[in-house]
């Protein structure tokens, strides 16, 4: 994986998930929210979705299948369809980040020390094919990161009209 950083830097970088969704979604209307900046493009609402079940039914199934087995078998998922399967758009997006608060401590606190041979620990992933403990730990972050940037220009549009 590129970029891959060591497991210290991982759980620091992850831990600022939370309060960076939470200092980009400060008093923001309601409006913005739910603020679509093009058809088929994400509101905040749904990006805030979309995060908290990733986390709950992707990441924490994954990381937690290391910790419990030997070279574990890593299903691929396409959560992009969620959004509409679950009408994220109807959902509540304050309620939504509280969930993936809760999710993300949950998905923090099984994360071993950093000297935990846990990190270099290999499995096998649908599309990946071998890949390991840290690096999927990355990926989450790497996840974290996309949608970061997605929601910053979201509400940067919501809140200029």
């Amino acid at each position: 994986m590129r970029g891959q950083l060591p497991p210290t830097q991982v759980t620091l970088r992850l831990a600022q998930t939370v309060p960076t969704l939470r200092a980009l979604t400060a008093g923001i209307e309601p409006a913005a929210w739910l603020f679509r900046p093009e058809a088929g493009e994400w509101s905040a609402t749904e990006i805030i979705c979309h995060l908290r079940d990733v986390d709950r039914r992707v990441h924490l199934p994954r990381l937690q299948s290391f910790l419990t087995e030997d070279e574990p078998f890593i299903p691929g998922v396409v959560a992009d369809k969620w959004a509409i399967e679950h009408n994220y758009q109807a959902q509540d997006g304050p309620a939504a980040l509280d969930a993936l608060v809760a999710a993300r401590a949950e998905l923090l606190a099984l994360l071993p020390e950093a000297s935990d041979p846990i990190w270099a620990r290999r499995g096998r992933h649908t599309f990946f094919g071998p890949t390991g403990f840290l690096e999927l730990v990355c990926l989450v972050l790497e996840h974290d990161k996309i949608h970061i940037e997605q929601l910053q220009e979201t509400l940067g549009l919501a809140l200029s009209d």
